[in-house]
């Protein structure tokens, strides 16, 4: 008998500008979904301190996170009074104890030589068993999807969707072993990347100049 899949998606409302959403999916079979279907709000001291050396200023005050169990899949969406909608997805794969996941919206500070900011940044962060990793790497690539609803178009030939090393601002799908790849979806006006470790991530304006 074929298995039905089952949904569950919690909308949290943060500040009065940013919206997360956190969802997980499991079999009818697989037991107790536990924490990992509920995202939580997690304010944070004014001003925002800064997690790592990052190249980036945070914006918000606050910081949005998901719990994943073992083997269960999770959602992570955050919009902006911008019009941007992040979502992560994250494969059942990703947590092998109790792992929160934290994002914390901020604004690129340092962008890469010749670019810009596209006004759309953020910082994830892993904490298994609640203790934040700076060495964390995903089992599997987490999905990456940027949408955005109004005039800005994410097809733009100079658009990039970057991740911060600690050297240098790079394709976060490239970093992945194997490599993958970033992607455009022009009728969705979407774009489609991986990640394969938390960090610093923006979008960025490239110039020719």
């Amino acid at each position: 008998m074929r298995k039905l899949r089952i949904h569950v998606c919690f909308l949290l409302a943060g500040l009065t500008v940013p919206i997360i959403a956190a969802c997980a999916t499991r079999m009818p079979d697989e037991g107790v979904v536990g924490t990992a279907v509920a995202g939580t709000l997690a304010a944070l001291p004014m001003p925002t301190p800064q997690p790592t050396a990052y190249p980036t200023k945070a914006i918000f005050t606050a910081s949005y996170s998901i719990l994943l169990d073992p083997g269960v899949s999770g959602t992570m969406t955050y919009a902006d009074a911008l019009g941007f909608t992040t979502t992560l997805d994250f494969p059942g794969e990703t947590a092998s104890t109790p792992t929160t996941v934290t994002l914390i919206p901020e604004l690129a500070t340092d962008p890469p030589t010749g670019a810009s900011p596209a006004a759309h940044a953020f910082v994830v962060l892993v904490l298994p068993g609640g203790q934040l990793s700076k060495g964390f790497v995903f089992p599997l690539p987490v999905q990456v999807t940027i949408t955005h609803e109004g005039a800005f178009l994410l097809g733009d030939d100079e658009l990039r969707f970057l991740w911060w090393s600690g050297e240098d601002w790079t394709d976060p799908a490239q970093s992945c072993n194997p490599p993958k790849t970033t992607s455009l979806d022009l009728e969705q006006n979407a774009l489609r990347s991986w990640m394969c470790y938390p960090g610093a991530f923006g979008l960025f304006s490239m110039s020719d100049t």
